[in-house]
């Protein structure tokens, strides 16, 4: 198709966001993990494709041969997880070791 487009005089132009990748013919596990120099993805996508975290635009759109217990974990990923930040992680910290927000019975201090 993109032989038939570039002689009709068809131009194509790089939309993806600071030259990250949105569109994967391959799952998202098969995309983060590609070592194989010899794997066909490797030899036809041009450029060639980064390897590891760095592959993919957080912006992706697509990615190919998705089974449906897969659709579900990805959607709870996506939509159900939130990471904490490590200042609601310090101030619950915090809270927990003054006593306001202790989850287990308090240990008695040690006699001097």
């Amino acid at each position: 198709m993109g032989k038939c487009l570039v002689n009709l005089g068809v131009q194509f132009i790089n939309t993806r966001p600071e030259g990250e990748e949105t569109f994967f013919p391959l799952p998202v596990w098969e995309t983060l993990s590609i070592s194989d120099e010899g794997h066909w993805y490797m030899q036809y996508k041009s450029p060639p494709p980064v390897q590891g975290f760095e592959c993919c635009s957080s912006a992706a759109v697509s990615f190919h041969y998705i089974n449906w217990p897969e659709m579900y974990l990805l959607d709870y990923w996506i939509y159900k997880v939130r990471v904490a930040s490590v200042a609601e992680i310090a101030e619950n910290y915090e809270k927990t070791i003054n006593g306001s927000n202790v989850p287990w019975p308090t240990i008695a201090k040690r006699p001097e």
